[in-house]
């Protein structure tokens, strides 16, 4: 039966990546929920898998946590899945696997199928699926943020790609059933100054892969902010051996983010101690605060410690 607290652990991990699920049509007008992978630090294509609970991957099969830990959430997306027509094509990716983890999900994932199909229907759907209802998700450790808001999806990273300096920069992936904007976006940054300075070098494509970007400057390719400084927050005292240039989940973290994208103003507060007074924009006066679900009335708000606001001027 394994650790009932181990179990739910898992659950509560799963259940808030769910989040992180959007409906895209396929070129055959397939709807279909796909992994966000915009906002990424890491990723680097685009669409992200097609993924309703678990992503399928050489290690595990996308119905695996739902009957592992039988979580309501978690059996109710397997379901999904399955009900959309997906589960069995999502295992096709990967057939051709011949590891040992990838050729072991394969032959459990008969056991998992029968485990999801035994238990009663669910009517719960996928937080991003249309028709779900509006709410706005905020995590200020991660400074990632995810909201729906009628038909329209918002995902944005406030803390984004900051390896080494505080870059000023946000990660937008906005969709609704008529558009889908992709961007990298301006933003403000209160922070607490090093006083150090970090320096961008010529990188292109592959700042992480020195034998990759040589490629690149064969090609005669150059990054046109190269020599931009960017200043470093303070690091803790206790990371030993860190230097300016070097790679320091610190060295670009903020205490408090400002966004305004189109009709969305966002203001993330990341310290556990600390208030800011936010200064409201003209266009946002009378608008929606989403997250408290009101209207804006004030021309500034007090920010609280680990708080989120968000406002949207839309109609």
């Amino acid at each position: 039966p394994g650790d009932e607290r181990l179990k739910e652990q898992v659950a509560k991990i799963a259940r808030a990546r769910t989040i992180f699920r959007y409906p895209l049509a396929t070129a055959n007008g397939e709807r279909v929920m796909h992994l966000e992978t915009v906002i990424g630090w890491r990723d680097t294509y685009y669409p992200g898998d097609i993924a309703y609970g678990q992503r399928p991957a050489r290690d595990g099969g996308p119905l695996d946590i739902a009957a592992a830990t039988l979580d309501p959430d978690m059996l109710a997306y397997a379901q999904q899945i399955i009900n959309d027509n997906w589960y069995f094509k999502t295992l096709r990716t990967r057939l051709e696997g011949n590891r040992y983890s990838e050729l072991l999900s394969q032959m459990l994932a008969p056991q998992s199928y029968t485990t999801v199909m035994a238990q009663k229907t669910k009517s719960k759907l996928l937080p991003m699926t249309p028709g779900q209802p509006d709410f706005v998700f905020a995590d200020p450790e991660l400074g990632a943020l995810a909201l729906k808001n009628g038909d329209q999806i918002l995902y944005v990273s406030l803390y984004w790609r900051a390896r080494y300096a505080i870059n000023n920069l946000a990660r937008v992936h906005l969709l609704s059933p008529y558009f889908e904007y992709d961007a990298t976006v301006h933003m403000q940054t209160e922070f607490n100054n090093s006083g150090l300075v970090y320096t961008m070098p010529d990188y292109t494509n592959a700042p992480y892969s020195a034998w990759v970007e040589k490629g690149y400057k064969a090609e005669g390719m150059h990054l046109a902010v190269a020599g931009q400084q960017q200043a470093i927050a303070k690091v803790p005292e206790d990371q030993k051996g860190w230097k300016p240039g070097k790679e320091n989940i610190y060295a670009g973290k903020g205490n408090f983010y400002t966004l305004l994208y189109g009709s969305y103003f966002i203001a993330m507060n990341c310290t556990g101690d600390k208030s800011y007074t936010l200064a409201i924009p003209e266009k946002f006066l009378g608008g929606k605060n989403l997250v408290e679900g009101n209207n804006v009335e004030k021309n500034q708000v007090r920010v609280k410690p680990m708080q989120t606001v968000v406002l949207f001027a839309g109609d």
